[in-house]
């Protein structure tokens, strides 16, 4: 018995000097990471389908897209060639969203849609609208869509051309910014 207790005291001081003096001395600091926010993938996805339901369980949108990363350094995600999907709030209507590339932010409340952007809205059941453009910002929560970019619309009988617009999803509400140029025409 006295051998034991003999060890376990030599095992317990060696522990306690050596936890010292890895305390006492610093370990200098390796180089500092060279990553950038693009090599540090989380993770990665390919040919997938997301949909996020709501508080009352109605779907606010689905996403599909051939490809997906998520960032760790940022816990941004980039989605490459994205479909997005939302219903409106009248449940007879939908808007679609397609993009060369889209970036969530962390807290998933924006998505930033970029490169040949085309927005098709229908709204109750009638004809469809496109909206065409560079880049498209958009707010989840209160569905407003908004860009500073040149716009296409294209809506039945009408052409319009505009720089920056501002739309909100459901209460079927456009605001054009500036630059403003429209035309008649069969669609």
């Amino acid at each position: 018995m006295r051998n034991r207790t003999l060890i376990t005291i030599l095992i317990f001081t060696g522990l306690v000097l050596l936890s010292r003096w890895l305390v006492t001395h610093e370990v200098e600091p390796g180089p500092a990471p060279t990553n950038t926010t693009h090599s540090a993938i989380d993770y990665q996805l390919e040919q997938f389908d997301a949909r996020d339901y709501g508080k009352d369980g109605r779907l606010v949108y689905s996403l599909t897209a051939p490809a997906m990363s998520r960032f760790a350094v940022t816990a941004e995600t980039k989605i490459s060639k994205p479909k997005l999907t939302m219903p409106q709030l009248d449940k007879k209507g939908k808007t679609t969203l397609i993009a060369d590339e889209a970036l969530i932010t962390s807290d998933l409340d924006m998505v930033f849609l970029r490169g040949s952007v085309v927005i098709k809205s229908r709204a109750n059941n009638q004809q469809t609208a496109i909206i065409s453009t560079e880049s498209m910002d958009i707010n989840i929560e209160s569905q407003v869509l908004s860009t500073l970019s040149e716009v296409s619309i294209k809506a039945p009988g009408m052409q319009l051309q505009t720089l920056g617009m501002t739309a909100k999803l459901g209460e079927e509400t456009l605001i054009l910014k500036q630059q403003v140029n429209g035309q008649y025409a069969a669609y």
